[in-house]
């Protein structure tokens, strides 16, 4: 795959992982999802449901937001740094 793959084209899929890696570091979050979800359907009405970062070990309340613009701009970016 990597052969008949361009440079600035491997750039952007790296930089997407940064952003938001898809493997195994975050099953936290998979792992603390699934939990308060079989929870939270047993959990009597009026109460609070719990949330998915209860279940997560190492989880900081860290949260950048972005807009569908900002992303296309960081990707374009590292298209250009290369």
């Amino acid at each position: 795959m990597l052969e008949g793959m361009p440079a600035w084209e491997y750039d952007l899929w790296r930089a997407e992982f940064n952003r938001q890696p898809w493997d195994y570091t975050r099953d936290d979050l998979r792992a603390g999802m699934q939990t308060s979800a079989l929870i939270n359907i047993q959990i009597p009405k009026g109460k609070p449901p719990v949330k998915p970062s209860m279940f997560m070990p190492f989880f900081k309340e860290e949260r950048v937001e972005q807009s569908g613009s900002d992303v296309i701009a960081t990707l374009h970016g590292a298209k250009s740094a290369v």
